[in-house]
């Protein structure tokens, strides 16, 4: 499990529960499973101490919205332009909230800064009914 405080403590499961126990003599594919797990995990340690080596994060502004209290993607493209965003807030006050009201600053051609959009994070996506939505 991995745990995060920002303003709450979250903790999300990241791998399903492993067995670690022997339970019998035939369980090789289990140790050899785990051990790719372990390796991996190894890995990726060493990849995010590298990272926040050389990680820049954005400063502390006082009663100011911080940016670690939101996702990371921040712009979206429609028809080959790419836009970029904001968050302002989230849109539920729940620690699952995955709505946030947000406003263009940029954008590759004109000029759009100041419109205001919804970032909705979803598992699965039907185009058609986003569109009917929309």
């Amino acid at each position: 499990m991995g745990g995060v405080f920002t303003d709450k403590i979250i903790v999300q499961r990241l791998t399903p529960f492993r067995w670690m126990g022997i339970s019998s003599t035939e369980e090789d594919h289990q140790i050899y499973d785990n051990a790719r797990v372990f390796v991996t995990l190894c890995e990726c340690i060493k990849k995010l101490k590298e990272f926040h080596k050389t990680a820049n994060p954005p400063p502390f502004h006082p009663n100011q919205l911080q940016p670690c209290y939101f996702p990371y993607p921040s712009s979206f493209s429609e028809n080959d332009t790419t836009f970029h965003f904001q968050y302002l807030k989230s849109l539920e006050d729940h620690p699952l909230c995955v709505t946030y009201l947000a406003e263009i600053t940029s954008q590759d051609s004109t000029t759009d800064a100041g419109v205001k959009v919804v970032v909705k994070f979803v598992t699965r996506y039907g185009r058609e009914v986003h569109e009917f939505l929309a």
